[in-house]
């Protein structure tokens, strides 16, 4: 389960939409390994390559 606790809506927006945009399952496990700050820093070089 995601630990919710701490974790801002606009974090959780990035991930759902991430996430939706990449068609995959690895932002979520990310999210599960790393804290706030990590995924946040995580999600941004992933959508960067993606572009």
């Amino acid at each position: 389960m995601l630990k919710l606790n701490g974790v801002s809506n606009r974090l959780l927006l990035s991930i759902h939409l991430y996430n939706k945009y990449l068609q995959s399952n690895l932002l979520i496990t990310i999210f599960i390994v790393f804290d706030d700050l990590d995924v946040l820093s995580i999600l941004f070089f992933v959508y960067s390559n993606y572009e």
